[in-house]
């Protein structure tokens, strides 16, 4: 596969040149440099790759990053829901006490959910 690979390679390098490098001595240019070439090419693909990786990296830490701002936002609006609850609750049995304690009543019964 890898021959393929480079025979297409080369063969769209030559094309992509023109007609003038038809000749023989061009042609003998394009052999002499062919390594060189595959060296070249092959860091660009693995250049290509490399950054087509981090790209898709970045994209997942991103969401990554978004999904837990928006969990510490939840978080924090329970945690402020749960204060206000256990606020209203003890102001509801303070009351309730403080009117059993003025009118002589009795206990009130635990507070039902």
């Amino acid at each position: 596969m890898s021959s393929t690979l480079w025979a297409h390679l080369l063969n769209k390098d030559t094309t992509a040149s023109g007609s003038g490098l038809k000749t023989g001595l061009a042609s003998a240019v394009l052999t002499a440099s062919a390594p060189a070439d595959r060296t070249g090419t092959s860091i660009r693909i693995l250049l290509h790759d490399t950054q087509a990786t981090i790209e898709k990296f970045s994209e997942r830490v991103d969401r990554l990053v978004s999904g837990a701002e928006e969990s510490q936002q939840k978080l924090l609006a329970r945690n402020e829901e749960m204060s206000d609850e256990v606020e209203r609750l003890v102001r509801r049995v303070v009351q309730e006490q403080g009117t059993s304690l003025l009118f002589g009543t009795a206990p009130v019964a635990p507070l039902s959910p």
